[in-house]
C-alpha cells in the first residue's frame, strides 16, 4: 500500500500545474505563490462543520490508539502551517479576485483573523525556485 504522502501528491500535483498553466496563459499581473504545506494544525475554525476529514483527522488518529488507522503511525516529519494563518492568505486571495473580478459575487473573509504583518526573508526560497527554473 503507497503511504498516505504519495496518494495526495498526484492530485497536488495536478492542481501545482493547472496553475502555472493559468498565469503563463492569463498573465494576471500578480505573482503565484505556491505553498504545500504537509499539514495544517491549530485551532478548528469551523467546529460545527468538522469531520475530522483530513488532518486533524491525524489528532483524532493519536487521540484512538490509531484504531483503524494505523498506517498514520508512520507519517514522517514534516512542515506544517498553522490553520489560522492559512485561513488569513485565503482572505487576501479572496481581495485579490474581489478587485480582478468585481463582477463575481465571492465568499465572505474569515472573521476576526487580523492581518499578518510579518517581513519573512526569502532569498533561500527564490534560490530554491531558480534551481527548479521558476522565475
Amino acid at each position: 500500500m503507497a503511504p498516505p504522502a504519495a496518494l495526495e501528491l498526484g492530485p497536488i500535483q495536478g492542481e501545482a500545474l493547472g496553475a502555472w498553466d493559468w498565469m503563463k496563459e492569463n498573465k494576471p499581473g500578480v505573482v503565484l505563490n505556491a505553498i504545500l504545506p504537509s499539514c495544517n494544525i491549530g485551532r478548528v475554525l469551523s467546529p460545527q462543520h468538522q469531520g475530522a476529514p483530513s488532518t486533524v483527522g491525524w489528532v483524532q488518529a493519536l487521540w484512538n490508539g490509531f484504531k483503524g488507522q494505523e498506517q498514520l503511525k508512520f507519517n514522517p516529519p514534516q512542515y506544517y502551517v498553522n490553520g489560522q494563518d492559512n485561513a488569513r492568505i485565503h482572505n487576501d486571495i479572496l481581495a485579490v479576485f474581489r478587485e480582478l473580478y468585481p463582477s463575481h459575487h465571492f465568499m465572505d473573509d474569515i472573521p476576526a483573523l487580523g492581518k499578518d504583518l510579518s517581513k519573512v526573508g526569502n532569498e533561500r526560497a527564490e534560490e530554491i525556485l531558480k534551481r527548479f527554473g521558476r522565475p
